[in-house]
């Protein structure tokens, strides 16, 4: 399966009303970290991340802070000044596309992630 083709599978699972919304936000703000896609902290509609091949995957884990509602999300907001203008990603958010072979491995994967401050996840099938 292509990244991209799996990022809007998830943007579908997750926002049944906004999908193509959160698929651009995921395009343009997600990076790869080996197993999973980790949220940069901006938004850039100039950048894609790459879309490589990844294993097949039918439950996706998604690690994020704080209440976060897919349907209407605020993704980011826009800081501006006389010098520069970026967009500032408002949800940190993770997306593992790795396949997990024990119920354990992905316990152990959720507790990762909420060390690191995501408080909150979902499990989705694709």
């Amino acid at each position: 399966m292509r990244l991209h083709d799996f990022l809007f599978k998830v943007s579908g699972a997750l926002s049944s009303e906004h999908p193509a919304s959160l698929y651009d936000y995921l395009i343009h703000t997600m990076e790869n970290c080996g197993g999973f896609l980790r949220s940069r902290w901006y938004y850039d509609p100039d950048t894609t991340i790459d879309n490589f091949n990844i294993p097949a995957v039918h439950l996706v884990l998604v690690t994020y802070h704080g209440d976060v509602d897919f349907d209407h999300p605020t993704l980011y907001e826009t800081l501006d000044s006389d010098a520069y203008s970026v967009q500032v990603s408002l949800v940190k958010l993770q997306i593992f596309y790795e396949n997990y072979s024990s119920d354990d491995a992905m316990i152990d994967a959720i507790e990762w992630a909420m060390q690191l401050g995501y408080d909150q996840y979902k499990i989705i099938r694709i």
